[in-house]
């Protein structure tokens, strides 16, 4: 029985990965058509081309707080890169969950503890949402309450250390640690995207505190798809959410083409992230000369926990 049951949860495992590469193949196909794609200079496919690789040190971000928040789990971090760059590619299936489903599938022929997973994923959320929300305090501050870009930040820096020295006194310096990372992928996407939208815009010449407001209204848009069920990797809710952010100060056809030429660095980060992990799974059933994923008995030793 029990063997039945992993074999079904390696099918499903399979099953949305391989969903997640074609959903994002196909969303790749259609933005690369686009018109407005084509006509960019090369100076902008190159600045997304470095956005692609800051979205893969993001992601390598996310993946090291991940593996901090499985604290009890004994697994080296090569296994954790593995489960996370696999798993998340399923995240381009509609749903938006679906990823998360793929993480524990993944995660059992790894031979990570189910509930150690799902204690993990639920952590990882509500840390993900808290850095957003403090991301959102700088937005507050300058829309609505006028406040200077850059004294807004300096407000956010000093919330941000206030979050981590609470996070570290109550939960520990894991979770602290972990907190921190999603902080880091958070500045590097809203950054990559305001450099990316300096590089697209034509009509505005940007400041520093245009550059702040842009970083922080892509992080907000952000955590909107990101908590909006059935939008497959927030298609489409960020899109509405950094126009009605971005709209009185920017073209609003700047604002689509800079999220446009953003997803098509989202995706390939992704792709390098996802092959990067499956390199390394290969690595793995080659050095263990067995299949990554026994299927014996439960009480052989598993290599993988050696």
């Amino acid at each position: 029985m029990r063997r039945k049951l992993k074999a079904a949860v390696s099918v499903v495992g399979f099953i949305l990965g391989l969903a997640g590469l074609v959903f994002l193949a196909m969303q790749l196909a259609q933005y690369v058509r686009a018109p407005e794609v084509l006509n960019l200079s090369l100076t902008v496919y190159l600045v997304a081309a470095g956005c692609a690789a800051l979205y893969v040190m993001g992601n390598l971000a996310l993946t090291i707080a991940y593996h901090k928040f499985l604290r009890q789990s004994a697994r080296a971090f090569s296994y954790t890169a593995i489960l996370y760059g696999i798993s998340q590619i399923a995240k381009y299936v509609p749903g938006n969950i679906l990823h998360l489903a793929g993480r524990q599938a993944v995660g059992a022929q790894l031979h990570f503890e189910q509930s150690s997973l799902a204690k993990a994923t639920f952590i990882e959320i509500i840390s993900l949402a808290l850095s957003a929300t403090l991301f959102g305090s700088v937005l507050i501050l300058i829309t609505f309450l006028k406040t200077p870009p850059t004294l807004a930040f300096a407000f956010w820096v000093i919330l941000q250390l206030f979050a981590l020295l609470i996070l570290a006194r109550i939960f520990g310096k894991k979770i602290a640690t972990g907190f921190a990372l999603h902080t880091a992928y958070f500045l590097l996407s809203g950054f990559g995207f305001a450099i990316l939208f300096a590089a697209i815009s034509y009509s505005t010449r940007l400041s520093v505190d245009h550059i702040l407001l842009l970083a922080a209204a892509f992080v907000v848009a952000w955590v909107a798809g990101f908590l909006t069920p059935g939008s497959p990797a927030g298609l489409g809710v960020r899109e509405a959410a950094l126009i009605f952010m971005l709209g009185p100060q920017f073209e609003g056809s700047e604002i689509v083409l800079a999220v446009l030429m953003s997803r098509i660095s989202n995706i390939f980060g992704d792709v390098i992230f996802f092959f990067a992990a499956f390199g390394s799974l290969f690595q793995l059933m080659k050095h263990l000369k067995r299949p990554a994923f026994p299927t014996g008995s439960a009480n052989k030793e598993n290599p993988i926990d050696r």
